[in-house]
């Protein structure tokens, strides 16, 4: 019998968080059905074409080890291992129309990998994607929607999310979050970096669309200070 590859193995364990979570968030049926058709037909994996930005190393490896929940060390393992046998990407706006404004912390720090999708992955799927998504520490993904719906299965935490620019709220390592089709979501991060599964579970090929608020500059400001007081001196 073959060896599956260290992706696959992401995958599987990736399949048995959310089976133990399945009832806890909406959307987390339709991203284990997919994640089932896939991992059903493994001899359908292409072959991984490994990439790893120059300069997001260090990031990443300290998101690995921002996984601290015992629960999670599994997959912060598997993480690790396939590492890099990974294709990280860095998003300069290519999700976004060429005029959205998506703020210069975003675009310094984001990283991901998309493991199922339609952009060259371990399983190309027109219309199903599924990857890991990287922020650095005190950074605002500002207010955006997608025709997208969207679950995000945060590995690391605490972090900040807000929908429809309501209330913030802060979710830990283990949480759920489902943005249903077209709903505007922010997130932002704390003193810890950012590390998430993500999944799409239609409409893949969707652009975002910023929603603009007027407090982005207060709280990239707040967040910008608070990083620089935890900078040894």
């Amino acid at each position: 019998m073959q060896k599956e590859s260290v992706s696959i193995g992401l995958l599987r364990l990736i399949q048995e968080q959310l089976r133990q979570r399945e009832s806890r968030s909406p959307g987390v049926v339709e991203v284990l059905a997919g994640l089932k058709r896939h991992l059903d037909n493994t001899h359908l994996a292409v072959e991984e074409n490994p990439v790893l930005p120059p300069g997001r190393e260090v990031l990443l490896d300290r998101s690995i080890e921002g996984i601290n929940d015992p629960l999670l060390q599994p997959l912060a393992d598997q993480i690790r291992l396939a590492r890099n046998r990974l294709t990280w990407r860095i998003d300069y706006g290519l999700f976004y129309p060429e005029e959205a404004d998506v703020g210069q912390a975003y675009l310094d720090g984001n990283m991901h990998t998309e493991l199922i999708g339609p952009n060259g992955c371990v399983f190309p799927d027109d219309d199903f994607s599924l990857g890991l998504f990287m922020l650095p520490p005190a950074t605002l993904y500002r207010d955006h929607d997608h025709a997208a719906p969207e679950l995000y299965f945060n590995l690391t935490g605490p972090c900040g999310w807000r929908f429809d620019k309501g209330c913030w709220q802060d979710f830990g390592a283990g949480s759920l979050i489902w943005n249903p089709e077209s709903m505007a979501h922010a997130m932002r991060t704390y003193e810890q970096s950012f590390l998430s599964v993500y999944s799409w579970t239609s409409n893949v090929n969707s652009l975002c669309r910023v929603v603009p608020a007027d407090d982005w500059q207060e709280i990239e400001a707040q967040l910008a200070n608070t990083q620089n007081t935890l900078q040894p001196s």
